[in-house]
């Protein structure tokens, strides 16, 4: 089946691949590049997997270990490839690829400042932590005494989904004067 899109041979894919890591100032997990690279209607996931694979082998990216398995970065020789080759995209595809990319900043940034975690105790207590962090301090924390390991789960699922509107609503409620 043809594709619909502008980028047709793999080594375009390879300067889109290396163009959206640009954009990146630390490492991420190939599922976020991947994320971030499957704009385009001409290719899918096999051709993305076929040259990520062809630029860790040469040297434009490079893979570390990460807290959730490995993670890449684009190295300086993928750094001077991508402002080589960035041109032989079109404007239109250089523009979705940097949109995709700060989409992903965000979202990335956003779940590595919410933590949460379970405790069960010797006794069968159940514990759930919860909190909001700008990379220094804390801006919102939690821990509290729960049911069971069900519910725990259940609010550490809500509080990722929903931490803003949590910790406003808890901000709000502390702010109201209950004399009134």
């Amino acid at each position: 089946m043809p594709g619909y899109g502008f980028i047709r041979e793999k080594r375009e894919i390879k300067f889109l691949i290396l163009y959206a890591m640009s954009f990146l100032d630390f490492p991420v997990s190939e599922s976020a590049i991947t994320d971030i690279c499957l704009i385009d209607d001409a290719f899918g996931y096999l051709e993305f997997a076929e040259a990520f694979a062809e630029l860790a082998e040469t040297g434009h990216i490079e893979k570390s270990p990460g807290e959730n398995g490995d993670e890449f970065s684009i190295t300086e020789k993928g750094r001077e490839t991508a402002l080589v080759f960035e041109k032989q995209l079109k404007a239109s595809v250089r523009e979705r690829a940097q949109r995709s990319a700060i989409r992903v900043i965000k979202m990335l940034r956003r779940s590595a400042g919410i933590k949460t975690g379970v405790e069960k105790g010797d006794n069968g207590d159940v514990h759930v932590s919860l909190s909001i962090c700008d990379g220094t301090d804390d801006i919102l924390s939690v821990r509290m005494l729960v049911g069971n390991s069900e519910q725990a789960e259940l609010l550490e699922r809500n509080f990722r989904k929903n931490a803003e509107k949590i910790y406003n609503a808890v901000l709000n409620d502390l702010l109201r004067d209950y004399d009134v």
